[in-house]
C-alpha cells in the first residue's frame, strides 16, 4: 500500500523544550501499561494508535522497544512485539504477572494479566520456549505440562533459603482460558531441609496393636512393641509413636506410671467406625510381662446421637422437678405439705405415705399391741397337759386367763349343764355348772363365766327359765287374766261389771217396795 503523506511541509527542524517525547505516545512505560486502555486513552476517552507504533518499555528491568502490529487489539500481549536488538528471538516468555497471585477464585480477566491470553501462552509452549516467572524479588522457571482440558504448572520459589513448590492447574477451552473454575489443584509445599530431615527419626514405629489381646504372649509383645529397652528409651526421647497396622497407621499416645504403661488410641476399623482403644503394657525387671485393661469404645457419631435425648423438662402440674446443670440433670418428686393424718415423705425406697391418726395408749395389753400406725391383736386357747389347765394366751405366748380343767378331765359322761347364779360355796357371780355321771357317783364342775355372760332375772311377772322368758299371773289373781301365744287377755270382766250393776239396781228397787 501507498505511504500516506503528511499535511504540512516543514523546512526546519523542532527544538522540543521539554524532557518528554514531541508524540507522548512514545513515552517510557512499564510492559503491564502497554496492553491497558487507560494508557492510550486521551482527555476525550478516545485512542489514537497505528501499526508500527513504537514505544519504549521497561521490560523486567530491561529497556526494549515494543512495535504494535496490531491496533485493533492492542490491549493483547500478542499485538506487541519486540523489535530491539536483544528481543527479536527471544527464546523466553515471561508470565505478566505473578503466578502466585492465581486462586481458585480467580476469573479470566485475572488469569490473562498474570499468564497472558492463552494464544500468547500456547504458542510460547508450543514453540518451546522458556516459562519464565517473576515476582519483585524473585524470577523463577516454570515447567510446564500441557493436558486436553489445563495447563499444569510446576516451579519452586526460595524465599529466605527455604524452598517451596507450587502446583497449579489452569483450565482451557475452546482456545480460551475458562471464565470461571479454571484454577484447580492449587498445591504447595514446603521443601524439607536439613533439620527437617534430623528430625524424621523423632517417630517411633510400633506394631499392630489392634490384634493385641490380654492373653498376649511376650514375644508377640517384643514383636508389636520391639524390646523393652528401645520402647523405653523412645520413652526418655519423647518420641511420637505410630502404630502400623494392616487398616493404616494410627497415633499412640503412651503415659508411663512406673514400669507399666498406659497406651490410648484412635482406630479405625472395617466396620468404617473409629474406636477408641486402651491398655496397659506391663513390665518388671527389664521385660515386657503382659497386657492388661484391654477396651475399646466405639465413638459415637452424629447419627448416633440423633434422636437422643437433648434436655429434661419437667411435665406440667405432674409433681415433678428438674435441677442440677443441662449436663448432669436431677429429677425428683414434688411433695404437698401434709394434709389431714396423711403425711408423704421421700427415702430411699421410694415414697411413703403415713397415717398419723391418733391411737389410744394399749400400752399393758398382752392381745393386742400398736405397730406403727396399725393395731395388731392375737388371742390362742390352748390347753397345757402338764398343769391340766386351759389358756387363753395372746403376743409371745404371754397367758391373759387360764381355766383349770382338772375337774372334768374325768372318766362318764356329762349329765347336766346350767347356768347358776352367785352358787353357794362359791363368789358371787355366774357359772356354767357341768354335772359328770362318774363311778362315784355325781360330780359338778363350776366353771365361772360372769365376765362372758350376762345373766337375766325375772322380776315383777317376768320369769326366766333357761332361755325362756315369760310372764306369770299371780294364782290368787281372779280369773279375768289369760296368757297366750298372742298376748296378755282380760276376759269377763265387763260382763261381771254389768252383772253387778244390774243386781245392784234390783235390789235398791225392791228395798223400796218393802
Amino acid at each position: 500500500m501507498a505511504r500516506e503523506r503528511g499535511t504540512f511541509n516543514f523546512s526546519a527542524s523542532l527544538e522540543v523544550k521539554k524532557q518528554a517525547p514531541l508524540d507522548a505516545r512514545q513515552t517510557y512505560i512499564d510492559y503491564s501499561e502497554l496492553i491497558q486502555e487507560a494508557t492510550w486513552k486521551d482527555s476525550d476517552n478516545k485512542v489514537w494508535l497505528f501499526k508500527g507504533l513504537t514505544v519504549p518499555v521497561n521490560y523486567n528491568g530491561e529497556h526494549a522497544l515494543f512495535m504494535l502490529t496490531n491496533p485493533d487489539n492492542y490491549t493483547s500481549t500478542s499485538s506487541w512485539i519486540r523489535v530491539d536488538g536483544t528481543g527479536a528471538e527471544s527464546n523466553v516468555y515471561i508470565l505478566p504477572g505473578d503466578i502466585k497471585n492465581l486462586s481458585i477464585q480467580s476469573e479470566k480477566l485475572q488469569i490473562d494479566s498474570i499468564l497472558g491470553e492463552f494464544t500468547d501462552f500456547d504458542k510460547a509452549f508450543t514453540n518451546n520456549k522458556i516459562i519464565l516467572g517473576s515476582s519483585n524479588t524473585h524470577k523463577f522457571i516454570i515447567t510446564v505440562t500441557k493436558e486436553s482440558s489445563y495447563y499444569g504448572l510446576n516451579f519452586i520459589e526460595f524465599n529466605n533459603d527455604i524452598g517451596s513448590i507450587f502446583y497449579i492447574e489452569v483450565g482451557y477451552e475452546n482456545s480460551e482460558w475458562k471464565a470461571t473454575g479454571a484454577v484447580t489443584n492449587n498445591i504447595y509445599h514446603q521443601i524439607a531441609n536439613h533439620e527437617d530431615v534430623e528430625n524424621l527419626d523423632n517417630i517411633y514405629f510400633l506394631g499392630d496393636i489392634t490384634t493385641l489381646s490380654e492373653s498376649e504372649e511376650v514375644n508377640n509383645i517384643d514383636t508389636k512393641f520391639s524390646n523393652y529397652a528401645d520402647f523405653v528409651a523412645a520413652i526418655n526421647a519423647k518420641k511420637v509413636f505410630i502404630a502400623k497396622t494392616s487398616l493404616g497407621q494410627f497415633y499412640v499416645n503412651i503415659t508411663q506410671n512406673g514400669v507399666n504403661y498406659l497406651c490410648n488410641a484412635i482406630v479405625n476399623k472395617l466396620d468404617s467406625y473409629s474406636y477408641i482403644l486402651k491398655f496397659t503394657v506391663n513390665s518388671s525387671s527389664g521385660h515386657w510381662t503382659g497386657i492388661s485393661k484391654l477396651t475399646q469404645y466405639r465413638v459415637a457419631t452424629s447419627n448416633d446421637l440423633t434422636g437422643k435425648v437433648s434436655a429434661v423438662r419437667a411435665t406440667a402440674n405432674k409433681g415433678i422437678e428438674i435441677e442440677g446443670s443441662a449436663t448432669t440433670p436431677t429429677v425428683g418428686i414434688k411433695l404437698d405439705p401434709t394434709q389431714g393424718n396423711v403425711t408423704l415423705s421421700l427415702g430411699a425406697n421410694g415414697l411413703k405415705a403415713e397415717d398419723t391418726t391418733a391411737l389410744r395408749n394399749v400400752t399393758g395389753q398382752n392381745f393386742i399391741k400398736k405397730n406403727d400406725t396399725n393395731i395388731e391383736g392375737h388371742l390362742n386357747l390352748t390347753y397345757n397337759t402338764e398343769t391340766k389347765k386351759i389358756n387363753l394366751e395372746g403376743f409371745d405366748s404371754s397367758i391373759i386367763a387360764s381355766i383349770d380343767a382338772t375337774a372334768f378331765i374325768k372318766d362318764g359322761m356329762i349329765n347336766t349343764v346350767e347356768l347358776v347364779t352367785d352358787p353357794e360355796s362359791h363368789d358371787p357371780g355366774t357359772y356354767l355348772v357341768i354335772t359328770f355321771n362318774t363311778d362315784a357317783g355325781k360330780d359338778a364342775i363350776y366353771l365361772d363365766v360372769t365376765g362372758l355372760i350376762d345373766v337375766y332375772q325375772g322380776t315383777n311377772g317376768v320369769k326366766v327359765t333357761g332361755k325362756d322368758i315369760h310372764l306369770i299371773i299371780d294364782p290368787t289373781s281372779e280369773p279375768y287374766l289369760s296368757l297366750s301365744d298372742n298376748g296378755i287377755k282380760i276376759k269377763g270382766i265387763n260382763a261381771k261389771i254389768s252383772e253387778v250393776v244390774e243386781q245392784a239396781i234390783i235390789e235398791a228397787f225392791a228395798w223400796h217396795e218393802v
